[in-house]
């Protein structure tokens, strides 16, 4: 696990249908404080202050960006997903005296926000003793609930400063002064993990896993108060000059116009491919009537069941598609069903 601190920049699935894109989200709060628990690599971390939308990107079924708000997120997201196969994140953090952070964390839990408030306990290596955060940006990946015997991996870059520059009327580029000697190499499946990987490496070996379908991601830019906008776009062309601390993407974007700010930045990497998967599937469902696939060889996970239909991973997607036709969890189903008897 990696904890960077980046002393000096002061100023991260679902479809409509539910079941059939891998998606990355960034969930935005605008306040947070972490806490210690009896055991020494687990922290709770509580976050408020929320921004009401949640921005999502992929690569498939095809290369799409959109927004989902942030009761969607919490409310059938969450709950579709992350509550069933603990995610990595990649963490960004902003302290109050304007120190910008970046780790990587396992959420073993998340306790549905109340009263604005949402408490995720999260599994980190690294002993914590932050101050109050006034930022704090977690990036998830749902590729954990989709593929979960295939390894795979998102990045997450960190600059001093960053800025979108035009180079043509259409064209543009991601310019990164003053990046990490590193990125943060996250483990998706299937087993959490994080790792250090040199610039170089990463643009003369690694890159070359994206030459055919460059990757989408998402470029957070702060301002000089601690603000941030996220953009989509689609990388390519990476070039590294170590002499002059420069790292340059060649980008073109998904999600409008690009800003004209510069400032720390943070660039969040969807590292999926498609592998031509052509395992057998089949699916299931839990105690709260939440639907998923799994491997057919494999044992379901504890509190899971299988429903009797087994297929290629679309045909199990599309037969999920057809039954799962309300996507609320059973005892939210339940509740509101109550408040709604209360109410007449």
């Amino acid at each position: 696990m990696v904890l960077l601190a980046l002393l000096g920049l002061v100023a991260c699935q679902t479809s409509d249908s539910g079941t059939e894109s891998t998606r990355l989200f960034v969930v935005e709060a605008g306040q947070g404080e972490f806490s210690a628990t009896a055991d020494e690599d687990i922290f709770q971390l509580t976050t408020r202050a929320h921004k009401a939308d949640v921005v999502w990107f992929d690569d498939r079924p095809s290369v799409d960006t959109g927004i989902e708000t942030l009761d969607q997120f919490f409310n059938r997201i969450w709950p579709g997903y992350f509550a069933i196969f603990p995610p990595s994140v990649a963490l960004v953090m902003r302290t109050s005296d304007g120190e910008w952070l970046l780790s990587s964390a396992q959420v073993l839990s998340m306790t549905q926000p109340q009263s604005g408030e949402a408490i995720w306990t999260l599994k980190m290596e690294n002993r914590l003793d932050f101050q109050s955060l006034d930022r704090v940006l977690i990036y998830l990946d749902n590729e954990g609930g989709l593929l979960p015997a295939n390894e795979t991996h998102t990045f997450m870059q960190a600059a001093a400063e960053g800025a979108f520059v035009a180079i043509n009327d259409t064209d543009y580029a991601l310019e990164l002064r003053a990046p990490m000697d590193t990125l943060m190499m996250l483990a998706v499946t299937p087993n959490y993990d994080s790792q250090l990987i040199e610039n170089s490496l990463f643009v003369n070996e690694l890159w070359q896993g994206f030459i055919a379908a460059p990757p989408n991601a998402a470029v957070t830019i702060a301002d000089a108060q601690g603000a941030v906008t996220t953009h989509i776009v689609t990388l390519s062309q990476p070039s590294w000059d170590a002499h002059n601390q420069r790292f340059r993407y060649r980008v073109t974007p998904l999600s409008g116009a690009l800003p004209s700010q510069s400032g720390p930045t943070f660039v969040y990497i969807d590292a999926w491919v498609d592998d031509g998967d052509d395992r057998r599937y089949g699916v299931v469902v839990n105690e709260e009537e939440i639907y998923s696939i799994w491997l057919a060889d494999y044992e379901p996970p504890l509190g899971w069941q299988w429903v009797g239909f087994e297929g290629s991973k679309q045909e199990c997607l599309d037969y999920i598609e057809r039954v799962w036709v309300d996507m609320r969890p059973l005892s939210l189903r339940k509740k509101m069903e109550e408040m709604e008897k209360q109410a007449r």
